[in-house]
């Protein structure tokens, strides 16, 4: 049996729905084969398995090939596999190279999913813009508490006693309720869709 040529091109992996997967067609055409034949491997593996972890592994799908004859292009069945479903493809593929395609393939969907992760952390990090919100929020809810102390006790008591500063505090009070609200608002609206003030 002759071994298969040196490969030139790198293992096709892609996120699809959250997930790291590479294609029935990508893997015909990096080992080789036909794509008939990695789609008969792939529908006798099927048969075998569980219909839940098929449903999770397995998705067949399809994409529009060139028509021999010209005209519309020939829409042809096709799968996406998760990494154990490209396990369980390609563990009976021999040859010379093979094995070291095999480890080609796995080191891609190493990467792929280490990716993903990555992108899954930033995306469950806290953004500078939800603690800035989170902050001038809870300094609002504490500073009306202080205001409605002045206003209703600590105001009162200092008219009371002819205060000269009473009026000063008043118009200190409420001056920086305005800009303090005004900041609120601004903060506020620079969370981005799905982003909510927060700190944890």
């Amino acid at each position: 049996m002759n071994a298969p040529a040196i490969q030139n091109h790198s293992p096709e992996v892609s996120i699809h729905d959250g997930k790291a997967v590479t294609t029935s067609l990508a893997v015909a055409h990096y080992f080789q084969k036909t794509h008939d034949n990695v789609l008969k491997k792939i529908r006798s593996v099927i048969a075998e398995c569980e219909e839940e972890y098929r449903l999770v592994n397995f998705n067949e799908t399809s994409y529009t090939r060139g028509n021999p004859n010209g005209g519309v292009g020939i829409s042809t069945p096709m799968f996406e596999l998760t990494r154990d479903a490209f396990v369980l493809i390609v563990m009976g593929f021999t040859g010379k190279k093979a094995l070291q395609w095999k480890i080609d393939y796995i080191n891609a969907f190493n990467k792929m999913e280490a990716a993903l992760s990555g992108a899954t952390q930033v995306a469950n990090s806290i953004s500078q813009e939800e603690k800035d919100a989170y902050n001038i929020n809870a300094l609002v809810t504490h500073y009306m508490v202080m205001f409605d102390a002045w206003r209703y006790q600590i105001e009162p008591a200092l008219r009371k006693i002819e205060s000269p500063i009473a009026g000063r505090l008043q118009d200190r009070f409420k001056d920086g309720y305005i800009f303090l609200k005004n900041v609120e608002k601004s903060l506020n609206s620079k969370l981005l869709p799905g982003q909510s003030a927060r700190i944890r």
